[in-house]
């Protein structure tokens, strides 16, 4: 046995997670390890790290939290995506906060809730204008009003 063969771990003992964190560190490892294993939060953190791993991933193993966390960090993977497949309310407003300009592919503005659509729109506040504003309770309203003191006169009066 020569010394790389006592450096190569053993990939089968190594659960999915274990896996991804190898592959990131390691990613020309890649083809020796079954990728069968990872579920869409391995694939959402491995192509965070190895984006260039996009062709050999299950897009279909992904759910809205994944795609969301993945393209927050790689938004240049959104090609080919089909979106409404994949993201929520919620994941839409965690997404456009970091990437606002995949606003145009959201069709679930009404949607987004209460602390959702603050942290969204201490982010981006250009997005008031599609907002629900009645989602809003007032600890929501004392939030948001703490970075953003200028959607003030939108907040209803008692």
């Amino acid at each position: 046995m020569n010394d790389t063969d006592t450096n190569t771990p053993d990939f089968s003992s190594m659960d999915a997670d274990e896996l991804t964190e190898y592959i990131i560190d390691h990613p020309s490892c890649i083809d020796k390890c079954n990728l069968e294993i990872l579920d869409g939060s391995n694939w959402s953190r491995l192509l965070t790290y190895q984006p260039s791993f996009a062709d050999r991933c299950d897009w279909d193993k992904f759910d809205g939290w994944d795609i969301a966390n993945l393209l927050e960090e790689q938004p240049q993977l959104a090609v080919g995506l089909v979106w409404g497949k994949y993201i929520d309310p919620i994941a839409w407003a965690s997404l456009l906060a970091k990437q606002p300009q995949f606003a145009y592919k959201c069709d679930c503005w009404d949607e987004i809730e209460g602390k959702w659509l603050v942290r969204l729109l201490i982010a981006q506040p250009q997005f008031s204008d599609r907002c629900d504003w009645s989602k809003l309770g007032d600890d929501d309203w004392d939030e948001l009003l703490k970075y953003q003191p200028q959607f003030s006169d939108r907040r209803p009066r008692e």
